[in-house]
């Protein structure tokens, strides 16, 4: 894989993910200083049903597109034409009719999922709102298929920074059911824009191919797991809603904001080494350097950042939330862990999804999953919130797990192991020294401080143990290389290394 290219498309998408992100948590702070607890349980709603809307109708074809449409670009446009024309047709029509289906159910899920029937005009505004993020996805998946990532972060960076305006002035001029409303014109301005870009693509003119039914029983693999992702994604905010209340709803919404925050980064990744990766889903050898490289590199790379995260997690939700969502601290936590296991078997997980049939995913999916559903029948009734975040985490642990049994026997995959053990150590010190001060000082103000001392410890460690593997990592991983103090340091060790140069 090009590094090079690889992190200038990766900046691509997070530079706009982290300003938007930015920009959220204010919404986010507006929203958990204004709603009371149980109002708050509507936002997390609003993403489970529009989440929700493109996979009943979906049948897989969203993967579908992700796995073939690249390479049909590439070198058959008449046939990816034909793939872009049945799939955006299938899935405009589905999700239509999930839409109409939530607004005519609206009350008895108001019941369900917020504990009373006046909140069915949400419902409704949700169902509306779930349709426009729907065709938004269809959209997405096609600038996703043609590597247009530059797209991708104006899209999200519009739809974030619409999510905040819009919310936050619906919310204060007409209540929630302001919010709700600037929640779906937000949706549908960003389906517009997204539209826009990928209007050229809807245009290719299509050749001749298989018919609806046939392309609809090809992904039926991916239909199906289609519907365990989504559990995997939002089956945590349906069992605390329906086994926990809205009040602890509330609570868990506030300890997923920023775990949900590093998912840009997952999301980011994802995108970019599956593209890639489908590029190169013949050759096994070029497959393995690839995975093994990446895994190295986020080994060293985003293991000591996710630490510092977590050390510093309790100040950042008084900060950003206020008082009174101290709950929300220990599963907040738990959840940094499982998006740590998330992004290091983004490599594993899309290796096996490209050299492998789609029934391999599945049953990884599957047992995915049995975990999850084990792990929540078990925990929950017994830590409440942390244990719906904890078995998320077992879960998704299992799922990297079977991903690197599959591809370590199919591709002769390894993982750094050792270099693992050292790098969690390190960072586990450095979020130790951290969340002891931020525990221990009162003003939040000497938070920088604090984590000015975490990140000595750490650098200090890192220089003892694994100076050569850190500094080999940020030259692969900055498209702008070194900065000049590390790369004379680099250039010296590998004069040492190979015994050239003055010894002295």
């Amino acid at each position: 894989m090009k590094f090079s290219g690889a992190a200038g498309s990766f900046l691509q998408l997070t530079s706009a993910n982290v300003a938007t992100k930015i920009t959220g948590l204010i919404a986010f702070g507006v929203f958990t200083r204004v709603l009371s607890t149980a109002d708050l349980a509507f936002l997390p709603v609003y993403g489970m049903l529009t989440a929700l809307s493109y996979v009943i109708f979906g049948f897989g074809l969203q993967p579908t597109l992700i796995r073939s449409l690249p390479g049909l670009l590439e070198s058959d446009l008449p046939s990816a034409g034909r793939l872009i024309r049945m799939t955006t047709q299938i899935l405009l029509v589905g999700t239509t009719i999930f839409g109409i289906g939530v607004y005519f159910i609206a009350t008895p899920l108001a019941e369900r999922l917020l504990g009373s029937a006046s909140y069915a005009s949400l419902i409704r505004l949700t169902a509306v709102g779930s349709c426009c993020f729907a065709w938004r996805n269809i959209c997405h998946y096609l600038l996703w298929s043609a590597a247009r990532f530059d797209k991708i972060a104006i899209v999200r960076a519009g739809a974030a920074f619409g999510r905040t305006t819009l919310g936050v002035t619906g919310l204060l001029t007409g209540g929630i059911e302001g919010l709700a409303l600037g929640l779906v014109v937000n949706d549908a301005l960003a389906f517009v824009l997204a539209l826009v870009y990928s209007r050229d693509l809807l245009r290719i003119a299509p050749g001749p191919g298989q018919s609806h039914g046939k392309l609809i029983r090809e992904s039926m693999p991916f239909y199906f797991e289609s519907y365990l992702t989504y559990l995997r994604n939002q089956g945590d905010d349906w069992i605390v809603a329906t086994m926990l209340g809205p009040a602890a709803m509330g609570v868990y919404f506030v300890a997923k904001r920023f775990p949900t925050m590093l998912m840009m980064f997952v999301e980011s990744f994802d995108k970019i080494v599956t593209t890639q990766l489908s590029r190169r889903r013949d050759d096994h050898e070029a497959i393995r350097g690839s995975v093994d490289e990446l895994v190295s590199l986020l080994v060293t790379v985003a293991v000591p950042g996710i630490f510092m995260i977590m050390g510093l997690l309790p100040m950042l939700i008084e900060v950003v939330a206020g008082p009174g969502f101290e709950a929300a601290v220990l599963p907040g936590m738990i959840l940094c862990m499982m998006q740590l296991v998330r992004i290091l078997a983004v490599p594993l997980s899309r290796g096996v999804f490209v050299t492998n049939p789609p029934m391999t995913r599945v049953v990884i999916t599957t047992i995915e999953s049995a975990f999850l559903i084990a792990s929540l029948v078990l925990l929950v009734p017994l830590i409440a919130e942390p244990g719906v975040a904890l078995s998320r985490f077992v879960a998704a642990l299992a799922m990297a797990v079977c991903s690197f049994i599959v591809l370590h026997r199919t591709s002769k995959v390894r993982f750094p192991w050792g270099r693992m053990a050292v790098s969690t150590l390190l960072s586990a010190a450095m979020a130790a020294t951290v969340l002891a001060g931020v525990l221990t000082i009162d003003s939040n103000a000497f938070s920088p401080l604090v984590a000015l001392a975490g990140l000595i410890v750490f650098l200090l460690l890192t220089w003892m143990f694994q100076a050569d593997a850190f500094i080999t990592a940020l030259e692969k991983a900055l498209p702008m290389g070194l900065p000049g103090p590390l790369k004379r340091f680099a250039e010296r060790r590998r004069r040492a290394d190979t015994g050239s140069g003055d010894p002295s």
